[in-house]
């Protein structure tokens, strides 16, 4: 499985600036394949740390994309070996 994000955007010095982050992953098997790695995985991870009170979910229905929320479910999942390699040019 490969993901690549590529994002443009102006700095505030005013350059053209790009990021490109990419994930490669490799299954293991039909039952543990990268997919599953990628989807079950951190949905299982944030469920053992909202379990264990080490992360303390949003009221409502939410998008995962508050720093309490992400960071510590991809900490884990770069112990999985599931990690972004980001370049800026």
């Amino acid at each position: 499985m490969i993901l690549r994000h590529e994002l443009e955007y102006i700095h505030k010095s005013n350059k053209k600036t790009t990021l490109v982050s990419t994930m490669t992953l490799k299954g293991e098997n039909a039952r543990h394949s990268a997919m599953a790695k990628t989807v079950g995985l951190p949905m299982a991870i944030l469920t053992r740390l909202v379990l264990t009170g080490k992360v303390k979910p949003p009221a409502g229905v939410c998008i995962p994309n508050m720093p309490s929320v992400y960071r510590p479910v991809l900490a884990e999942l770069s112990e999985h070996g599931i990690t972004f390699k980001e370049e800026i040019d």
